[in-house]
């Protein structure tokens, strides 16, 4: 929630995206969850679902004291990694309009946009290519 909050949202935003934002036990059973730990804290987080040859990137996020420190583009490589090593040729993002930058620079590409519940804006849809000779430790350049 405070990776969220970081971005300015009004609390009521926060509310309307809880569960959304909420990592239940659920859902970790079901999917990959992966944590970034610094000095015994968990300062990052982020999720894969696999659906192959596809992955979703379904949730990156940074303690709002660790953005810009490299925390998120590890979570990011170790996901795409992650994927890889499963099959997938590519990962699926829906970004947050704040993230989208982060996500072109580790080499996404922007194919769309989703409309955002309930809000109804919508939001980047993004693409990050994996294939068997690239290497997800380093970013590439969006096709």
């Amino acid at each position: 929630m405070a990776a969220k909050r970081h971005w300015g949202y009004p609390a009521s935003y926060i509310q309307l995206w809880r569960d959304e934002l909420t990592f239940t036990p659920a859902f970790i059973s079901r999917n990959e969850v992966f944590v970034a730990c610094r000095d015994g804290q968990i300062v990052g987080v982020s999720a894969l679902i696999l659906h192959v040859p596809r992955g979703e990137l379904e949730h990156l996020w940074v303690r709002p004291a660790w953005i810009g420190r490299g925390v998120g583009r590890q979570l990011f490589r170790h996901a795409a990694r992650r994927a890889q090593a499963c099959g997938c040729t590519h990962l699926e993002i829906v970004a947050d309009p704040f993230s989208e930058g982060f996500y072109l620079r580790m080499g996404a590409e922007r194919v769309g946009s989703v409309p955002q519940r309930p809000l109804g804006r919508r939001i980047p849809l993004l693409r990050y290519h994996i294939s068997p000779v690239t290497d997800p430790e380093e970013p590439h350049e969006p096709r």
